[in-house]
């Protein structure tokens, strides 16, 4: 009697503690997958590690995909428990020291486009390197892309060398 007793109050205790951890602000919600829904950045298609989830009618993104699109930094500090996010470098141009004209304001649209697009096609190569050191029998698939990206970067690189000499 002993023994069911002593069973009884673990298993008591157990689920106790259980209903507690599922009281900290976890909800079950039902939500759905989108993989084709196009996701574009300033008119620009960009490839996503994850899928867009649906949930009561509102799209939700993975924030390191939304990141690495972006070029902000995401890092989860194990010791606070908290997501931490860095901008650092995102969107710096150069400071015209002269009154802005139709010509200077060209010329900083055309680099912050050019900084835009190197930071898509980075972030789309890492998503695929990504992708692919999950699943090594991906790199045949996506070098070809990988390839074509990296070129694209090399000819943006370029672009913005001349227009910042």
């Amino acid at each position: 009697m002993k023994k069911f007793i002593l069973g009884f109050l673990v298993g008591v205790s157990i689920t106790a503690a259980g209903s507690v951890y599922a009281d900290e602000g976890l909800q079950k919600i039902e939500a759905y997958l989108r993989p084709s829904l196009p996701v574009t950045m300033n008119g620009t298609a960009v490839k996503l590690y994850n899928p867009p989830v649906m949930v009561d009618g509102s799209t939700y993104l993975k924030l390191r995909d939304v990141a690495a699109v972006t070029g902000i930094t995401v890092n989860w500090n194990e010791t606070t428990q908290t997501v931490e996010l860095n901008n650092k470098g995102v969107n710096d141009v150069p400071q015209t020291t002269t009154e802005p004209t139709q010509i200077n304001d060209d010329l900083v649209n055309k680099i912050d486009d050019l900084k835009r697009k190197i930071r898509i096609a980075q972030a789309n190569i890492d998503i695929f390197n990504s992708e692919i050191k999950g699943n090594p029998s991906l790199k045949s698939q996506y070098q070809a892309t990988i390839d074509e990206l990296t070129s694209k970067i090399s000819l943006y690189e370029e672009q913005l060398t001349e227009l910042q000499k």
